[in-house]
């Protein structure tokens, strides 16, 4: 859904340190560009969604949270329904939890108890109050959180862009790069090039990064793991689960079982 204006108004004007909303998005949601004069919060209870923003786009999987920098321009899609909790932080100068303006976050069974509470305020809470203070423990914690990998940079380049495309359209295409560079009009060369120009990524680990980020989407949905391989270009489940595990650490089944371990 989008909020509506005055709803968007209520929420910029806040003088409250955060405060929340809870939604409900159904299947193949598309939430246009915008930006908020807030910080944001945003926490999977089921479910993943894409967020875009000019700088790539991110997969914020179930039970993990992602940090949206205040004026920044971003839009969201859901493949599948989802139901999520979004805080909206007043702007703090000193408060940096990345060098990029989104950030996905690995959270503690703590803090999601603190996201869960945060909800429940007031839109408007005096300073000095318990709100504000447990609102401060939050900062606090998220700041220690691990970030996981699950961004998939977006290059400028026009061409580059006519490729990525082709990859969003059939995550399972498997072309090799000089047939891709063919079909924009390049040398497979000059693509290598522009992809560690644009992404700093080779061209391989940019489509493995984006198989594996992708995968997550599937996995939140309970697909086996040897169609999710099938699914983003893997020719065995094998191939699939050792290329995820060295990236996130972990199996594919037990990638949300980790969460509250």
């Amino acid at each position: 859904m989008h909020h509506s204006s005055p709803l968007i108004k209520a929420i910029e004007e806040s003088s409250s340190f955060i405060i929340g909303v809870s939604e409900k998005w159904e299947t193949d949601t598309e939430i246009p560009m915008h930006k908020h004069s807030r910080h944001q919060l945003i926490y999977s209870i089921k479910g993943s969604i894409q967020v875009l923003t000019d700088q790539g786009y991110w997969i914020l999987p179930p039970m993990r949270a992602i940090w949206i920098d205040r004026e920044t321009a971003h839009g969201f899609r859901s493949r599948y329904s989802a139901e999520i909790h979004i805080l909206y932080i007043k702007p703090d100068t000193d408060f940096q939890l990345s060098k990029t303006s989104c950030v996905v976050l690995n959270i503690t069974p703590l803090i999601k108890e603190l996201v869960k509470k945060c909800i429940t305020f007031e839109w408007y809470y005096p300073t000095n109050s318990a709100e504000n203070r447990l609102s401060q423990v939050l900062l606090d914690q998220l700041k220690n959180m691990d970030q996981p990998p699950v961004n998939i940079p977006e290059p400028q380049n026009p061409k580059l862009k006519k490729i990525v495309q082709i990859f969003r359209d059939n995550p399972s295409n498997t072309m090799k790069l000089s047939d891709l560079a063919n079909s924009v009009h390049a040398s497979e060369r000059t693509i290598e090039r522009l992809f560690v120009q644009d992404t700093e990524m080779s061209f391989s680990e940019w489509r493995n990064r984006f198989r594996l980020v992708t995968s997550l989407e599937y996995l939140a949905e309970n697909v086996t793991v040897s169609n999710i391989a099938n699914l983003v270009g893997y020719d065995h489940s094998s191939s699939y689960i050792t290329a995820f595990k060295k990236m996130f650490g972990c199996t594919p089944k037990q990638y949300f079982s980790s969460v509250e371990s």
